[in-house]
């Protein structure tokens, strides 16, 4: 009855972690060895109870030659005999592992992850099987502890991971090979296995032997223990992170942003799970991120100042500016700069900066009766207003430029648009989004925030030069082919375009 109390852990196991629902289609990874024919038996005979599907994937690393090639020969007539549709892939891992800088084991691992995940795409797939078992954990574990990993790392693996199940996780090794026995089922065993030349083999082979002999412990029971423990602790604390994280971050594009001043009052176990949470989010994935680089991210927030940035993996920075925490590519891609001339009267819509420039000119009276009297103007209106003969030759609505002033209104004189920026604490990052209205290299509206004190109307301006910026969402009418329309008008005798 062996072979029914295996099959009766592995559906409890479905039932109780949710890995299987009535119809999945699932991708079964099958290498031929034992914990991968188990697997794909096990799906089989639990396909008419679920009404499963399943696609098997074979991947042949080429790395032992006529060996390798009898695996999927074997592979490929087991798939027919269950009449289970195979996809089978090549790859040359040495070759892949010379050019990547990965090791073979890393290599071949990636590679098999990217052709079973090919596979539940082309397929319209649900899951992905993998065949691990109770001790593919504990050795899992056991390399973590060698690498110095934290909490995280004391997890190891999960019975569903995103799109990946393992149904055989709670299955000791000898388990399998007793029930494919007494199923006569045989399989392959890859010669490599037993050789230590692989770090794994090293802990499978030598490692656990000598903690059994010496200790006289089952290496691999405590180590699950430990496992499980530190999974329920680990939940906890990225679930109290997940919380703050929803709160403290913004997407950027490329990129995402945190609230540094809140991750310097948090704890450190919470903290640096943000970080990570955001590193995942901005790269796709947590690879390159270590805790050396965590420690350094939570120490910039804690101890730099505005400006400050340090160089992260991938080719990525952190940066801290006015109390933001930056992750973004260090060389972002350098923006377009643009620029439309704007008609008097008239209307540029502006893709670049997603909103729309309305332009009118009024008389003092018009002015005076559509504005009421002694009524100002905020500086941050959408709205503003400007003396229309001051200005001596034609506007336009553009991004920054190197050597653009502003005499901001009420300042004492006139200052580099850069340095208005820092002075108004503008991000970096910020400054090119942000349209201006300029003549020439002077800046007569800083949209949203200042606009000059040199065109300003006063007792004696007669015409009145009036601006109206909306966004899109706002209510700004998005046209595209009415860009650019009215460009070329002239209007009291200037151009309406650069100097």
């Amino acid at each position: 009855m062996l072979n029914n109390s295996v099959l009766e852990q592995v559906k409890r196991d479905i039932c109780d972690q949710d890995m299987l629902r009535p119809g999945f289609h699932v991708v079964a990874g099958i290498s031929g060895g034992a914990d991968s024919v188990c697997l794909l038996r096990i799906l089989k005979q639990l396909s008419q109870e679920y009404s499963l599907s399943i696609t098997a994937v074979h991947v042949n690393h080429m790395l032992r030659g006529t060996e390798s090639d009898a695996d999927e020969a074997f592979v490929a007539k087991l798939c027919r005999q269950w009449d289970i549709p195979l996809r089978v892939f090549h790859a040359d891992i040495v070759k892949i592992s010379q050019s990547s800088g990965l090791s073979e084991e890393e290599a071949g691992r990636e590679v098999r992850y990217d052709y079973l995940f090919q596979v539940l795409r082309d397929e319209y797939a649900d899951v992905i099987a993998t065949g691990h078992h109770y001790e593919d954990n504990a050795e899992t574990v056991m390399l973590n502890i060698l690498r110095g990993c934290g909490l995280e790392g004391l997890t190891g693996m999960d019975y569903r991971s995103g799109s990946i199940i393992r149904p055989l996780l709670g299955i000791r090794r000898s388990q399998i090979e007793d029930y494919l026995c007494s199923e006569g089922i045989s399989w392959r065993t890859d010669s490599t296995n037993l050789s230590n030349k692989y770090v794994r083999n090293r802990v499978r082979n030598l490692l656990f032997p000598s903690i059994t002999e010496h200790f006289q412990s089952d290496p691999a029971r405590m180590i699950n223990r430990l496992s499980a423990l530190a999974r329920r602790d680990e939940a906890y604390l990225k679930d109290q992170a997940r919380k703050v994280f929803s709160d403290v971050s913004k997407e950027l594009s490329p990129g995402i942003s945190l609230d540094a001043d809140v991750l310097c009052r948090l704890d450190t176990a919470i903290s640096s799970r943000i970080v990570r949470m955001a590193w995942e989010k901005a790269t796709g994935s947590l690879k390159g991120l270590e805790s050396i680089h965590v420690d350094e991210i939570i120490r910039l927030c804690r101890e730099s100042g505005t400006g400050k940035r340090l160089s992260l993996p991938k080719g990525w920075s952190a940066l801290l500016s006015y109390g933001r925490l930056i992750l973004s590519p260090a060389k972002p891609a350098q923006k377009k700069a643009w620029s439309y001339p704007v008609a008097v009267p008239g209307t540029v819509h502006v893709e670049e900066a997603k909103g729309v420039l309305k332009a009118s000119v009024l008389s003092r009276d018009q002015f005076l009766e559509k504005f009421e009297s002694g009524s100002e103007i905020k500086e941050t209106s959408k709205t503003q207003v400007f003396d229309y003969l001051k200005i001596n030759c034609g506007i336009n609505i553009r991004s920054r430029r190197d050597g653009d002033r502003i005499r901001p209104l009420r300042a004492p004189g006139e200052k580099k648009l850069k340095k208005f920026y820092i002075d108004n604490k503008v991000p970096a990052e910020k400054r090119d989004e942000i349209p201006l209205v300029a003549t020439g290299s002077k800046i007569l509206w800083v949209i949203g925030m200042r606009t000059s004190d040199e065109f300003r109307p006063d007792e004696r301006t007669q015409s009145f030069l009036v601006l109206t910026w909306n966004d899109f969402n706002d209510g700004g009418e998005k046209n595209e082919q009415t860009q650019g329309t009215h460009h070329k008008r002239t209007v009291g005798g200037k151009n309406e375009g650069d100097c």
